[in-house]
């Protein structure tokens, strides 16, 4: 058998597949039961490290946003302080969107939410991104978040 990444066979000296590392150790090597599985992924930490293992990892706060366009919701993840920050306005209306209801998610539940696919947008933002798209399907986003949920709307328009 071959594999894709001979550098972690060799550091936790993996002989037989599939090699499993929890937190730099060699957790199981050769086979393992589901329920041993679970039971060792439900005793990790609930906050992951992401800048550990992913070294583009952003190392501050992000804000997710709805924002309702003309051409349907979506729900991104920004690094910009504020929906006003003149900079995210302008990648905003680079990318069509100029004219937009906004309301700000919490973060936690957006994360509770979309679970590993979060943490996959958030761990693959580069330092120069500003901007991720979480969700464009706004059928999905009406149903995982309630009006209740959401910050208060805040109206954009941009010449």
């Amino acid at each position: 058998m071959r594999t894709s990444i001979p550098e972690t066979v060799q550091t936790y000296e993996i002989m037989s597949a599939p090699g499993i590392v929890f937190n730099g150790e060699l957790g199981y090597a050769g086979g393992i039961s589901e329920v041993a599985l679970r039971e060792r992924l439900s005793a990790r930490p609930t906050k992951l490290d992401m800048t550990r293992e992913f070294s583009t990892a952003k190392e501050y706060p992000m804000k997710s946003l709805l924002l309702l366009t003309a051409s349907g919701p979506l729900l991104i993840l920004t690094s910009h302080e504020s929906l006003h920050d003149q900079k995210l306005l302008e990648e905003l209306k680079h990318k069509g969107i100029g004219k937009f209801v906004a309301f700000e998610v919490p973060l936690s539940l957006a994360r509770e939410r979309y679970g590993g696919h979060f943490q996959a947008v958030e761990s693959n933002l580069h330092e120069t991104d500003d901007l991720r798209v979480l969700d464009f399907n706004g059928q999905r986003v009406f149903q995982l978040f309630r009006f209740d949920e959401l910050g208060a709307p805040i109206l954009q328009e941009q010449p």
